[in-house]
């Protein structure tokens, strides 16, 4: 998924700025502490290899655990679809228009409603992490999945 808004920058003059801050350094020093992940072959029982099937999770939005979220790292945006988002109680006068149109669901440009902030819970306790995510909401169907978390949830 390209287009959007980039870090909250809806102009053209917004994103170019945003392109052209100085970026940091990186460092070698401490590092956080991660926890390992690991499959073994108990994990694969039943399952056919090699796959390439999507990363499809489910986390909590708003207080409301929701399933059917696809993880696409190559998509610059969280996109939420308007019906899921309806269904979590929220109202669509909270959504702030944008004007920033997406690409990538069928090849055609996608013109959002506009964007709104929910907080996110991903993970279980105690290795969870619960953050705002800025979600661009689309009036689609819904398909396969209930959202699309991207590069900006992920980060």
């Amino acid at each position: 998924m390209s287009g959007g808004r980039s870090r909250g920058e809806d102009s053209r003059c917004g994103r170019r700025a945003y392109a052209q801050r100085d970026t940091y350094a990186v460092t070698a020093g401490a590092r956080p502490e991660f926890p390992v992940l690991s499959f073994s072959k108990k994990d694969f029982e039943g399952i056919e290899c090699p796959r390439e099937d999507p990363l499809v999770i489910t986390h909590v939005i708003a207080n409301f655990e929701v399933g059917r979220i696809l993880v696409n790292t190559g998509s610059f945006v969280d996109i939420l679809f308007l019906d899921a988002y309806l269904k979590l109680g929220m109202s669509r006068a909270q959504i702030r228009p944008v004007t920033t149109p997406l690409v990538g669901f069928t090849g055609d440009a996608v013109r959002p409603l506009g964007v709104a902030n929910l907080m996110v819970t991903m993970g279980k306790y105690p290795q969870q992490d619960t953050k705002m995510v800025e979600f661009t909401i689309v009036d689609m169907s819904e398909g396969a999945y209930t959202d699309i978390i991207g590069r900006p949830a992920l980060s």
